[in-house]
């Protein structure tokens, strides 16, 4: 059977919010079982579209494993990854991948012609390239000069040290580039409508249209309509809202921090 790969292609860019972590740190996809069906999962109330099943797995951490079902366009999700997939022709599976290292990346900002005072001198014969990777693996190293015609490595634990103009050697402060990690959350106003808004293309549930919202960076309200099923957008908060007892409008908040390093 062929397998198709999904990332998150259109998406890529909204899943720093609904992945938890920053894109760089964390790539989430899907792979494709086109007609298949997975036993055991649970149906998800409403009618959805295969995007949007996906979306759904997607926001859901415990989400493994999907499968969707065209002609009821009913949405089955399961916590279970690698369950056992049997030929349907009527239904199609995604099953998550999820890569998250979970650690700050270390990147250096180079200054040439100058030296860092107050360095320790390493043993050994270094290149530019061995200087740069002894202190990136080292958690209390904060910059290094290299001097190229010695192969001469110098290390220290001071962050923002300073620096002098120095014909032929190499200085390098560190800085460590971690996971940002974000929770998105929404308020509810039941009963009411945000004027102005974007209406999306296709149907949705109440739960179909927040989770594309929450998907979308440039969404930040959102007005359901109960009677055809519609979602609106809106990139502006705290919008006047306006009673309306078919409606359901809610706010976006993203609350977000980052991993420490040191």
């Amino acid at each position: 059977m062929m397998i198709a790969v999904l990332v998150c292609s259109a998406l890529i860019a909204l899943c720093q919010i609904s992945t938890v972590a920053a894109d760089d740190f964390c790539t989430v996809g899907f792979n494709i079982y086109p007609q298949t069906q997975v036993a055991g999962l649970i149906r998800q109330l409403g009618n959805y579209t295969e995007q949007t099943c996906t979306e759904r797995c997607l926001l859901i951490a415990e989400c493994a494993v999907l499968t969707f079902v065209p002609f009821d366009n009913s949405c089955w999700l399961g916590g279970t990854k690698n369950t056992v997939k049997t030929l349907n022709y009527f239904m199609n599976t995604r099953e998550k991948t999820k890569v998250c290292p979970g650690y700050c990346k270390s990147t250096f900002n180079t200054f040439a012609n100058q030296q860092a005072l107050g360095l320790t001198l390493q043993p050994g014969n270094y290149t530019e390239d061995t200087c740069t990777a002894r202190c990136g693996y080292a958690p209390d190293c904060w910059v290094l000069t290299f001097i190229a015609a010695s192969n001469q490595c110098w290390l220290s634990n001071a962050v923002n040290a300073p620096k002098v103009a120095h014909a032929g050697m190499i200085t390098k402060d560190r800085v460590n580039v971690c996971p940002v990690y974000c929770t998105t959350k929404f308020t509810t106003f039941a009963q009411h409508l945000v004027l102005g808004l974007t209406r999306q293309p296709g149907n949705y549930t109440e739960q179909s249209c927040e989770d594309r919202c929450a998907l979308t960076s440039s969404c930040w309200t959102l007005t359901h309509v109960t009677t055809d099923q519609s979602c609106w957008f809106g990139n502006v908060k705290f919008q006047n809202l306006i009673w309306n007892g078919a409606m359901t409008a809610k706010e976006k908040d993203v609350l977000c921090f980052n991993k420490q390093a040191k």
